[in-house]
């Protein structure tokens, strides 16, 4: 039990590392608002940095038991905080738009996850930082879901044993970068 403990401790604070990295990059859409003069946006855009911001402090104030990094945990925080960020995420929806709370969940679920799916009536009446907001977390959650796969394949050779093996001979086919 203690151990399982640990575990989750080590990665609730890796994913309070991920929020203080993602918070300044949502400030984005505050840059948005004040060029398209959408005011009643600016509150519900900048809770989305701040809430991720104390997020952040918070878990990633958790000891951290674990010293070195399972793959394990690598997945199991990249899943809490594709958990998480929606949540969050959905603020600007509820505020901005008064979407119901399960509706603004799904709209930022599928943003982060970069399916595209909405539960917005009219998009040609929508707020235009808010359908920015749609667009850069499809954008940072795409790159992010990419960046992570690069970052498990080189660190478990998934690259240099799987995915350079070509069909035509039984030699693995090896980069000529060196990574």
């Amino acid at each position: 039990m203690m151990e399982r403990l640990r575990y989750l401790s080590s990665i609730v604070a890796d994913v309070g590392e991920i929020f203080l990295y993602v918070a300044p990059v949502t400030c984005v859409p505050l840059i948005v608002a004040l060029i398209f003069a959408e005011w009643h946006m600016l509150l519900p855009m900048a809770a989305v940095p701040a809430i991720l911001f104390v997020l952040g402090i918070v878990l990633r104030s958790l000891p951290r038991h674990e010293r070195g990094v399972r793959l394990s945990m690598a997945f199991c925080s990249v899943a809490l905080f594709l958990l998480l960020a929606p949540l969050v995420s959905a603020v600007p929806f509820i505020l901005g738009a008064q979407m119901s709370p399960v509706d603004a969940l799904f709209e930022a679920m599928a943003g982060w996850t970069g399916t595209a799916f909405t539960m917005m009536q009219s998009l040609d009446s929508a707020p235009r930082t808010l359908l920015f907001w749609r667009s850069f977390m499809q954008w940072v959650g795409g790159i992010g879901i990419i960046a992570f796969a690069i970052a498990i394949g080189s660190s478990t050779g998934l690259f240099r044993s799987k995915i350079f093996r070509t069909e035509s001979r039984d030699e693995p086919f090896l980069p000529t970068l060196v990574t």
